[in-house]
């Protein structure tokens, strides 16, 4: 009988050394993988946006989840439309520390949330249309893990919702985060109450950026603090308060005082001879002032404020002195009044 030449027989043992390992780091099927709930919504960052959230299992027994490699490398989850797929994300890992490190939710496994967005241009190019029931999520082994291993769970209509994206995205963690506790000695907290309201923890927030992106823009309520886009809209300006102003003695006798007045001033509008007539009866009071305290009108920053800062503006309001004008004088003598008490 004829013997294999030796470095054959070495060439065949060198081969199958090589793929034994490969064959014994091979991903094991899952106790549990599955999508436990999908919904899409509508218009959540633009108009004819689409996002859908999935809440998601894969399981397997501590044992397991110690040898084997996170769930981002070993695994994908698909948006499919009918047979087609139209994006893949990878599940996120807990960001925190755990304090049993081979459970549930250790390396990303157990229940999760992931998500889908299509912003309104692909959503065009797609032909996604709310409401439709063509679209479902399913959980396959990444076909690019070394080495590949053929693993799928059973795929999940993504069904359409109205709900609020907050309450929705509240529900869920509360439901997975009640799960990983079960496996965790130390409970892990996403959410806590402020101010009677339910917001997303630090630890919380770092988690929801990686399973759902830009969430802050879809459901500011429910950060500490969050950054929205400002709200502009143009107004329409009148001139009818001066104008009521302006009107307030129509008809009066005082009116026809003001109209004698006014021929002091020819060619003079009749609302500025007002405002000549209202100085002239500032300065009056100024004398009596004067004459009754000792004090000259603008020695004295309260005489001075109390003369002008008032008169002025009452005088407005009688419609003897155009609003505009008071607005500028009683604002410099706030900053003049302010300096002289204050900075002196």
């Amino acid at each position: 009988m004829r013997v294999a030449p030796k470095w054959v027989i070495i060439g065949l043992m060198s081969v199958m050394a090589a793929l034994i390992p490969a064959l014994a780091s091979a991903l094991d099927i899952p106790d549990t993988i599955g999508v436990k709930l999908a919904r899409c919504f509508a218009d959540v960052i633009e108009a004819g946006d689409t996002l859908c959230i999935s809440h998601i299992n894969i399981e397997y027994d501590t044992s397991t989840v110690a040898s084997i490699d996170t769930v981002t490398t070993n695994y994908i989850i698909r948006l499919m439309q009918s047979n087609t797929e139209l994006m893949s994300v990878v599940p996120p890992i807990y960001p925190g520390t755990l304090s049993n490190a081979n459970k549930e939710p250790a390396k990303g496994y157990g229940e999760n949330l992931v998500s889908h967005y299509l912003d309104a241009a692909t959503v065009v190019a797609t032909g996604i249309t709310p409401g439709a029931t063509n679209l479902s999520i399913r959980v396959e082994s990444n076909p690019f893990a070394d080495p590949p291993t053929d693993v799928t769970g059973a795929e999940q209509s993504a069904l359409w919702t109205t709900t609020r994206i907050d309450l929705f995205v509240m529900e869920r963690i509360d439901t997975i985060v009640t799960q990983w506790n079960l496996s965790q000695s130390t409970d892990i907290a996403l959410t806590e109450s402020i101010s009677g309201r339910q917001v997303l923890t630090a630890i919380g927030e770092s988690y929801m950026a990686l399973a759902i992106p830009n969430l802050s823009l879809m459901a500011p309520i429910i950060y500490t603090s969050s950054v929205n886009p400002p709200s502009v809209s143009s107004g329409t300006g009148s001139t009818s308060t001066q104008t009521d102003l302006e009107d307030i003695w129509e008809g009066s006798a005082l009116e026809n005082a003001f109209d004698a007045l006014s021929t002091l001033f020819p060619g003079v509008p009749k609302m500025l001879s007002r405002t000549i007539i209202l100085t002239l009866v500032l300065i009056a009071m100024s004398g009596f002032v004067k004459m009754v305290t000792g004090e000259v009108p603008g020695s004295n920053a309260f005489v001075f404020v109390s003369m002008i800062g008032v008169g002025l503006p009452g005088g407005t309001l009688l419609g003897l002195a155009p609003l505009a004008l008071a607005f500028i004088v009683v604002a410099s003598l706030v900053v003049t009044a302010g300096y002289k008490i204050f900075m002196r």
